[in-house]
């Protein structure tokens, strides 16, 4: 019999989509990784996925609803001069 290695919670995560730490996410957005916690606790960042303690975004999501205008982003808010 062979007794196969069941995947890690991560190693699932990653086989199926490209997830994005906070840091990642920050960057990608161009903002700090404080909006991005706040937004996460907030419930509103799209694609977050807890991986134990730890907070991972699906790329494909939040990509896709950068796309469709959904994030509001600081330098995006009207009202602000930028």
């Amino acid at each position: 019999m062979i007794n196969k290695k069941q995947p890690t919670d991560t190693e699932t995560l990653n086989a199926s989509a490209e997830f994005l730490t906070p840091r990642e996410l920050a960057d990608l957005c161009s903002v700090s990784i404080k909006f991005v916690q706040k937004w996460t606790a907030a419930r509103r960042m799209p694609g977050a996925t807890r991986c134990g303690y730890h907070w991972r975004y699906n790329r494909q999501d939040v990509e896709r609803q950068l796309a469709k205008g959904f994030l509001l982003l600081p330098a995006d808010k009207p009202g602000t001069g930028a």
